[in-house]
């Protein structure tokens, strides 16, 4: 099985093999986030971001899951948690709540906390951002035990240059959390496939759980 070469740093300082590796693969990360992370509150909210966002600091605060029950909540309590430092107000008293309504609750809560939308539409996407980097690691890591360091960091270069996966990548919605975990899984399934482990269908089983359904 192919993997980056480990030559460490030469004496005069130099980069060399896997150091120059993790370089090049650092750099790339770097482009990504460059494209991601100006625009985090800078982007309107899509549709179901609210809901999520909403839903998920409800979680936190109320410890009641009434809202948006057709999902699982991992990727919502993610996208939710850099926000319990801000305190913000969960209208507890509308109908919207009263009948687990996401699509009634949610314009409660944003305009409840309106004076913080750009801080809450910024920490809430922040998650999302992780898992992509999570994601990138992953397929670099696959391509290159399958072709080689160089296969891998061809394959990170058209991942962190793919408009659809630079633009899922900065929102607060369950759609990357589905792509990150299925592959990952995908990725262990090869794994014990080719080696027998069950660590690894351990790993691949984990990593289903947390696909959102």
């Amino acid at each position: 099985m192919s993997s980056p070469t480990r030559v460490p740093i030469s004496s005069d300082g130099r980069l060399t093999g896997r150091s120059f590796y993790l370089a090049i693969a650092a750099a790339l990360i770097g482009v990504f986030l460059l494209q991601i992370i100006p625009n985090l509150s800078e982007m309107s909210a899509t549709g179901d971001e609210p809901i999520y966002i909403a839903s998920g600091y409800s979680y936190w605060t109320t410890r009641d899951g009434r809202l948006n029950i057709e999902h699982t909540p991992l990727i919502k309590l993610l996208i939710a948690l850099p926000l319990l430092p801000l305190r913000l107000a969960v209208p507890v008293d509308t109908q919207g709540w009263r009948e687990g309504d996401e699509w009634a609750f949610y314009p409660s809560f944003m305009s409840r906390n309106r004076t913080r939308l750009d801080e809450i539409m910024f920490r809430s996407r922040l998650p999302i951002v992780g898992l992509g980097i999570l994601l990138a690691v992953f397929v670099c890591k696959w391509a290159g035990e399958l072709w080689g360091a160089g296969a891998g960091l061809i394959a990170l270069l058209m991942f962190v240059l793919d408009p659809t996966i630079v633009a899922q990548s900065g929102l607060a919605t369950l759609d990357l959390g589905f792509t990150t975990f299925t592959f990952i899984a995908m990725y262990y399934v090869w794994r014990w496939l080719r080696s027998g482990r069950g660590v690894f269908a351990a790993c691949a089983a984990v990593a289903l759980m947390l696909v959102p359904r």
